[in-house]
């Protein structure tokens, strides 16, 4: 079998992606240090600056994504290629959009509105993007009158999720879980999934993930340095938009994926699903995304484990939550060329990982 096909292969790229993810954070801190104090002042165009940085961003997530095994695969080198090309076009795109616009409209708020028109555009967008970024067979049906579509992966630590705004959701389930888990063990996933809609915990965690995101890059839009709408500043945005983030990924928005869990675990117990299926279901599915992880990286502060979930399913535990909220705030912060949205333990050379983060 595979290396990506073992449950127990989801700990191999704990060590790349940490290591990229620390890469990452003191890499630009020291970038933004050195443009600030005018250690060094490239003189590069819009155009050619933004694609400059998409093409280091390439060739320094190269070998961590090798490192942790990539091109072990089965056609590794052209699951990497379709994976990296895409997201570094899209970065291309979207930087250049930001800088474009700013410039024309002689406004800050101008990058403002590319970046939120950008972000909305990958949340409706979601599904299509994960299948362009990752090879998956995609298959349609429904669920309890609710859209569903079928992606095939071999890489097991895929779990899909929920894509669309609010009010235009559809569930995203991995086939082969279909294939692997008992009947009724299955059907608490999709249960938990469809009350991720039916509770609005889905569509809370979109729009705090937007807000969230909003919230730190207009901050990072007025403490860039370049002159606004130049290579430099659009640059500098995004390495401080990309730093800030990290302040809700440590804090708040994991505690409020973690807490959507819990009820959605109570949705499932409450639709006559007995409590040893849904035990049985989300320890089965915590294995094969790495549940455990949290408890071997400080990141991972607030991730629900399936300990924690069991403890909450037992003391019938009521908690308001948003669906997966910190993984759509790195998938949304592809409109500002964030690094960590590939430079993270767990999904580090995972093109199937870098659009819906795993999780159920």
């Amino acid at each position: 079998m595979n290396q990506q096909t073992s449950p127990s292969s989801s700990q191999s790229p704990f060590l790349p992606g940490l290591s990229s993810f620390f890469f990452w954070v003191t890499g630009s801190i020291a970038l933004l240090v050195v443009l600030r104090t005018g250690i060094w002042q490239p003189n590069l165009n819009l155009q050619t600056g933004v694609l400059t940085w998409v093409t280091g961003y390439l060739l320094v997530m190269l070998p961590f994504d090798a490192w942790a095994g990539v091109f072990k695969r089965s056609k590794g080198f052209l699951v990497w290629l379709r994976g990296a090309t895409l997201q570094a076009l899209l970065f291309l795109i979207m930087g250049l959009l930001m800088g474009w616009v700013t410039e024309l409209t002689h406004a800050i708020w101008g990058a403002w509105l590319v970046f939120l028109v950008e972000m909305l555009l990958l949340a409706g967008l979601q599904v299509w993007i994960a299948s362009l970024t990752a090879s998956f067979t995609m298959e349609s049906g429904s669920f309890n009158g609710i859209p569903v579509v079928w992606l095939q992966s071999k890489l097991k630590a895929f779990s899909g999720g929920i894509t669309g705004l609010p009010g235009q959701e559809t569930l995203v389930l991995p086939k082969g879980w279909e294939n692997q888990l008992p009947e009724k063990a299955f059907r608490v996933v999709q249960l938990r999934r469809a009350s991720a809609i039916n509770q609005k915990s889905h569509g809370w965690g979109v729009l705090i993930a937007l807000g969230w995101n909003l919230l730190c890059f207009i901050p990072a839009t007025y403490l860039a340095s370049g002159e606004r709408g130049s290579a430099v500043w659009v640059i500098e945005v995004c390495l401080g938009y990309s730093l800030l983030n990290l302040l809700g990924l440590f804090t708040f928005l994991p505690l409020l994926a973690k807490r959507a869990a819990f009820t959605s675990d109570q949705w499932a117990y409450f639709q006559n699903m007995d409590v040893d299926t849904i035990r049985q279901s989300f320890r089965q599915t915590s294995a094969w995304t790495d549940g455990n992880f949290p408890h071997r990286f400080p990141l991972g502060y607030g991730w629900a484990t399936a300990n924690d979930r069991d403890q909450a399913l037992r003391k019938q535990q009521k908690a308001w939550g948003a669906f997966q909220v910190a993984g759509l705030s790195l998938y949304y912060g592809w409109a500002a060329m964030n690094p960590f949205s590939r430079a993270w333990p767990g999904t580090t050379g995972k093109p199937e990982l870098w659009v819906f983060s795993p999780g159920d």
